[in-house]
């Protein structure tokens, strides 16, 4: 490591928008930082995922660190991980499930999901690597992402050059892929991250409506909800009161299976933004598009 040089986490998410970031970082400031580029699996991306981000590690000669949350029962312990690899990556929800086990079912209010599975992880990866906060972290948030930058951005240490440096658009990172000869073969309303909880309804309807179509509809959800639906975990001080209900993951206070339902019904399906090369989507007044994590097409950032 060269001590004249500052030290830079990059948060890899195997998007493309992330994974452009990544490349210009790598193109243009290799001689400022030294860069560990670094992806904690969730156990729940979709199979293309891993696929483009094995491709980027090879073709952009990025040296993709890849980790997976560990987590304990005890109180006060945390959140550390190991390291695994494309082949070995958990990929039927496992790691997913231990960290339910630790800090029960996340929802859209308590979205520790990203917290647990990816930011914690990373962070102390990072740590370990750099030295306690010895380190700024590389963001993948574009210029049409503006609003998602966190206020206190400086103090976090965050970085974010696809806005200060290079700013881009999401039409602006369609081109470059459209360009290459490989991309992240999803569509934009689909994600990383199967079902992943900040989606708006229109986007998790539509997904499960193209999986009946194909003659499967993704059911992990369900399972964990109707398993951990009433799981309080040991060392949470609310295990003294009983809950109110089942939790659910989703928006409103709605189960799998309700989804499952709706998407049975007439809606105007999800657009691709993946194909969008000249301007950039806007969508207005749709009750189905209400409250939205906007800028999740493609991944979950772990840090904002």
């Amino acid at each position: 490591m060269d001590k004249r040089k500052k030290n830079l986490l990059v948060s890899f998410s195997t998007g493309e928008t992330s994974a452009k970031m990544a490349k210009w970082l790598k193109d243009n400031k290799s001689n400022e930082y030294n860069m560990l580029f670094a992806y904690a699996n969730t156990s729940r991306e979709r199979e293309e995922s891993l696929l483009f981000g094995n491709k980027c590690d090879k073709e952009f000669g990025l040296d993709l660190v890849w980790i997976e949350g560990v987590y304990s029962m005890t109180y006060g312990e945390g959140t550390t991980y190991k390291v695994v690899d494309y082949k070995t990556a958990k990929r039927n929800g496992e790691v997913f499930e231990e960290m339910i086990k630790a800090y029960g079912l996340p929802n859209v209010t308590y979205k520790h999901c990203t917290r647990e599975l990816k930011t914690n992880p990373l962070k102390k990866l990072a740590d370990d690597v750099f030295g306690t906060n010895n380190y700024e972290i590389a963001i993948g948030y574009r210029v049409d992402e503006v609003d998602r930058v966190n206020k206190d951005w400086k103090e976090k240490r965050h970085y974010y050059p696809l806005i200060t440096d290079n700013p881009l658009t999401k039409p602006h990172v369609n081109v470059f892929w459209k360009n290459m000869p490989f991309r992240l073969n999803l569509k934009g309303y689909e994600g990383n991250c199967k079902r992943c909880l900040k989606f708006t309804l229109r986007k998790q309807l539509t997904q499960i409506k193209e999986e009946r179509e194909k003659g499967e509809i993704d059911k992990w959800c369900e399972k964990m909800e109707d398993k951990y639906g009433d799981y309080v975990p040991p060392h949470r001080e609310e295990k003294r009161k009983p809950l109110e209900g089942k939790l659910t993951f989703f928006r409103n206070n709605l189960s799998h299976k309700d989804l499952v339902e709706l998407s049975q019904q007439n809606f105007k399906t999800a657009t691709d933004d993946s194909v969008i090369y000249d301007r950039q989507e806007m969508l207005f007044g749709f009750e189905l598009d209400k409250n939205g994590d906007g800028g999740c097409s493609e991944s979950c950032e772990p840090f904002n």
